[in-house]
């Protein structure tokens, strides 16, 4: 019988990005549990997890100007070892135009990338309740959504111009200040003028949706 542990040890790996590279592509997996992802002003991704039988596994790769980082939980049986709930936190450098792609179990996702030289996020994810901000530091951002009976809280900009395309049923109740152009595009008044712009493209699943316009 496997007996759940209370106690943790964290494991926390740096790596500098290469002074050449113009563009990162992250790539962060999780389990079932919580995952933060968060930016920083220095030159550096920083994953952390408190986990008592896990360690974060750290690697990266380049070609040409991208820098290439996989992230994730070198040891997935810390699941069992800590009531079968990881935490991990992951921070990005603010200075580089990042490509994320995160790849999530049911878990509870908190990614504030208001400060972060966003152009692209795809999400996959179970059963979750997400929080994503979206900052205007890029002219765009694109974002994929893959997610199941999941809570979505999408934190836009009040100036940005914002456009979703989705297969789900979803009403101007649920996308307040977006006009449907056509079945299953809905865009702001400003997207074609504004200076940055942010479109949310792919399956809700049977998710809530708060947009938040700030």
């Amino acid at each position: 019988e496997r007996v759940p542990m209370s106690s943790t040890a964290t494991s926390q790996q740096t790596l500098s990005l290469d002074s050449g590279a113009s563009v990162m592509e992250a790539n962060i997996k999780s389990g079932a549990g919580r995952l933060r992802i968060g930016s920083d002003s220095q030159p550096l991704v920083t994953a952390r997890t408190d986990n008592a039988d896990g360690r974060v596994s750290l690697q990266s790769r380049s070609l040409g100007g991208v820098q290439a980082v996989d992230v994730a939980l070198a040891n997935d049986d810390g699941w069992w070892r800590n009531y079968g709930r990881n935490n991990l936190q992951v921070t990005l450098p603010q200075q580089t135009e990042a490509a994320l792609l995160v790849e999530a179990g049911a878990a509870d996702i908190d990614a504030d990338l208001r400060d972060l030289q966003l152009r692209s996020l795809a999400l996959k994810s179970g059963a979750s309740s997400i929080s994503i901000r979206i900052g205007d530091k890029q002219p765009q951002a694109k974002v994929s959504v893959e997610i199941g009976a999941s809570s979505l809280k999408l934190s836009v900009p009040r100036a940005s111009g914002l456009r979703f395309v989705v297969k789900s049923g979803l009403s101007s109740q649920d996308l307040p200040g977006l006009r449907q152009i056509e079945p299953g595009i809905w865009e702001t008044d400003n997207y074609d003028v504004a200076a940055s712009k942010v479109e949310v493209e792919g399956s809700l699943g049977l998710s809530s949706l708060n947009l938040d316009r700030y």
